[in-house]
């Protein structure tokens, strides 16, 4: 009996497997013989990943916040997958609120209502715990995501921003390119492309870079040594040069209108902001997050 096997390759591919076709070619010399072909199994083939994400310019867009605010019921990181293919509670650590030893962290707000309700979702933990790596105090975030949507996951706004931090496609795209160029292990727990604003965890660390940023960027413009959390929101809602303006006003005499200190357009954007002097609008963003967090120092190392 002679075999003649004939190995033939196909150009297509299924399922991340390459389709083999066998041809088996028989010469029997005797009858009633049987012969049967078995293929050879193949291994699917390794995945390329990119490893981080490339650096851009660090250019920001201004935060001037949006109207009509929509909030879920629930907020909660797997919600947010329901509304993108991808969610914190499948690409961060696993840590949740009853993991708050896990964060190793007690700051001057640490104790309030706010800095707990973050910790009480499935994000909080991990987030607090990139917060602090990234350089920001975990109270400081925490007050963020309460005063940009009430720690709502899948909160969305009129405009253009999105997420429990409340990002600008721009803002954030930016932001977290940075945050991992500077630190190259969150890759691993942050979901890739625009979808990563409706991640807690990702627009988390994103936020984290954004404040440090303006934070550092109050200590270089010699206004504050030492940037609380009422100043780096400044900065975060109206931007590095709206920030400056409307800080500068304050400290020379908080009962200036913010009228005559942010431009039309963002009040229109935030009609209350009309009838509200310097002083006021930092004490309504202070009553939202409590004296604890609001004159807490952003920077860890401060």
């Amino acid at each position: 009996m002679f075999f003649n096997f004939k190995y033939v390759e196909c150009s297509g591919k299924s399922n991340g497997r390459r389709s083999l076709n066998f041809r088996l070619d028989v010469s029997l010399m005797a009858v009633g013989m049987a012969i049967v072909g078995i293929p050879k199994s193949h291994a699917v083939p390794g995945i390329a990943t990119q490893n981080g994400l490339p650096q851009v310019p660090h250019e920001y867009v201004p935060e001037v916040g949006a109207p009509a605010i929509v909030y879920e019921t629930s907020p909660t990181s797997s919600d947010a997958g329901s509304a993108e293919s991808n969610s914190s509670a499948g690409n961060s650590s696993g840590a949740s609120a009853s993991s708050v030893s896990s964060v190793g962290y007690s700051g001057s707000g640490g104790d309030s209502a706010v800095y707990a309700s973050m910790l009480n979702t499935d994000w909080g933990a991990t987030a607090a715990d990139n917060a602090l790596g990234q350089g920001i105090t975990p109270d400081a975030l925490a007050g963020l995501a309460q005063v940009e949507s009430s720690m709502g996951a899948n909160a969305t706004s009129t405009g253009y921003a999105q997420g429990v931090f409340q990002m600008s496609a721009a803002t954030f795209n930016d932001a977290i390119n940075a945050a991992v160029a500077a630190d190259p292990s969150l890759a691993g727990s942050i979901v890739s492309g625009d979808a990563g604003r409706l991640d807690p965890v990702t627009e988390a660390a994103a936020a984290s870079e954004y404040l440090y940023d303006m934070a550092t960027n109050i200590q270089a413009s010699g206004q504050v040594s030492n940037p609380t959390f009422l100043d780096a929101y400044t900065y975060y809602m109206f931007g590095a040069g709206g920030g400056r303006q409307v800080e500068n006003a304050f400290l020379d005499d908080p009962n200036t209108p913010m009228s005559s200190v942010v431009s039309a357009t963002v009040i229109s954007q935030n009609p209350s902001l009309a009838n509200q002097t310097v002083g006021q609008w930092r004490t309504s963003i202070g009553n939202k997050v409590g004296s604890g967090i609001a004159n807490s120092p952003v920077l860890t190392s401060s």
